[in-house]
């Protein structure tokens, strides 16, 4: 019945996901192949098109088990059914059909699930990989949590050091939003490196290190599948709360500001100046760095001078 209903979806332009799996006396009776190739047979018998259909293994015996297919698993079937389709169908079909992987695919699994090998070519969406915080989630229970802001979390690495970590969460207008963005630490982290290193001759920074291999630290390297390529080792130092920002451009807040007032950051600038309309020169605009939850707010930049004597 999966055969020809596939053949009829193909052959009337429609796309096509053929599921296959066993059910879990046959896992467990080493029958695995030998249904899944007579499944894969019922499907091969009735088309000759393939480039319309994606295969989907989904091992029957973990769905409502409290079993999971571990990656090895997932990717021993996967391999098998690429095999299969070189030796009885052909080289071409084998090599470009998709097969997903349709198990329990969540946050603690999905990287090994991926990175396992060339066999998995993506997985089925389903509750558990929709969980999306768990996907994002930093956790790293035996380094010091300092302080964990809007996307960064800093943990202290020994009396002199600490580790920034560059999360996938994502904030704007200071709300932390419920999913991330996968990958988003990394690409903040490798624009950090570049400017550090690029002005590393005119500014002294905070910066020991953002090479992985160069932390030393046990405790930070047992946690390698989570911060490589999203942390830097810096210096323990004093902070300063305020964040410096230049402005050639009017948006954004200085916009804002300047729509109700003529100013930004309390500078008087000269009236009948356009949204996104360059400055006469560029603005040293300042703005306080407030805790997760409170609002950071522009001040003038003689503000700074007070802020830093309290500091």
């Amino acid at each position: 019945i999966v055969g020809k209903k596939v053949a009829f979806a193909t052959a009337n332009g429609i796309n096509a996901m053929a599921c296959v799996g066993e059910k879990l006396e046959e896992r467990e009776s080493g029958e695995t192949s030998t249904v899944i190739f007579r499944q894969l047979k019922a499907i091969a018998d009735q088309i000759s098109d393939w480039s319309k259909v994606v295969i989907a293994y989904e091992p029957v015996w973990a769905i409502g088990t409290g079993k999971v297919a571990t990656p090895a698993q997932a990717q021993e079937t996967h391999a098998e059914i690429r095999k299969w389709l070189h030796d009885f169908v052909s080289p071409e079909v084998a090599e470009s059909t998709r097969i997903l992987y349709g198990g329990s695919v969540n946050a603690a699994n999905s990287k090994e699930l991926a990175e396992l090998g060339p066999d998995i070519d993506g997985f089925l969406v389903g509750g558990a990989s929709l969980k999306g915080p768990d996907f994002i989630k930093i956790d790293c229970p035996d380094l010091r949590l300092i302080s964990r802001g809007k996307v960064r979390d800093i943990y202290e690495v020994d009396e002199s050091s600490l580790l920034f970590v560059a999360t996938d969460r994502l904030s704007a207008f200071d709300v932390v939003m419920k999913n991330g963005i996968p990958g988003k630490g990394q690409i903040l982290t490798q624009i950090s490196a570049f400017w550090f290193e690029f002005l590393k001759e005119t500014v002294k920074t905070h910066i020991i290190t953002t090479d992985f291999n160069k932390i030393k630290n046990q405790n930070v390297q047992k946690y390698r599948s989570q911060l490589e390529g999203r942390s830097m080792l810096v210096k323990k130092l004093k902070i300063l709360p305020v964040e410096a920002i230049i402005r050639g451009y009017i948006a954004g807040s200085g916009w804002a500001e300047y729509s109700k007032q003529g100013t930004i950051c309390e500078i008087e600038l000269p009236a009948g100046l356009k949204l996104c309309e360059k400055l006469p020169t560029p603005l040293f605009t300042p703005s306080t760095k407030a805790e997760i939850g409170n609002h950071d707010e522009n001040i003038h930049p003689n503000k700074c001078t007070i802020i830093f004597d309290k500091n």
